[in-house]
């Protein structure tokens, strides 16, 4: 072994995906992100940003996250609270009020930041698990 990633192993993340590392089954973790805006056929707006998603963008991922459902979109801004996705043309985007799963370029942060992540599975909430450690960077 000449490498480990215990930071990212459980969930892996966009990066590991762009690496090679894992592959789009192997995602684990997305963050489930509201569609607010459409403003024009190639572009929909998320109400989720770099405080759910983290700012980590590393140079071997395109954009500021992965939609398993748009492989092919690239979340081009991204603020504290809002994202912007863009599509290629032709590629038809959610309406507003769509929920979108949205796998973070880089785990660690959107986990620390968050007080609780919520198991699915089929579609259903099967268990709640606290994040211990949440905040706790020192």
């Amino acid at each position: 072994m000449n490498e480990q990633r215990p930071g990212v192993y459980a969930f892996n993340d966009a990066t590991q995906l762009a690496i090679g590392s894992c592959g789009p089954e192997d995602l684990a973790l997305v963050t489930a992100a509201t569609v607010v805006s459409v403003p024009d056929p190639n572009r929909f707006v998320l109400d989720a940003g770099s405080k759910v998603l983290g700012s980590d963008q590393s140079p071997w991922v395109s954009g500021r996250g992965y939609l398993p459902d748009f492989p092919d979109a690239t979340i081009t801004a991204m603020w504290e609270h809002h994202a912007v996705v863009r599509v290629a043309e032709g590629t038809s985007v959610p309406q507003i009020g769509s929920v979108v799963a949205v796998v973070p370029n880089h785990v660690c942060t959107p986990v620390n930041l968050a007080d609780e992540l919520l198991a699915v599975q089929g579609g259903r909430l099967v268990d709640r698990w606290p994040v211990a450690a949440r905040g706790a960077n020192t």
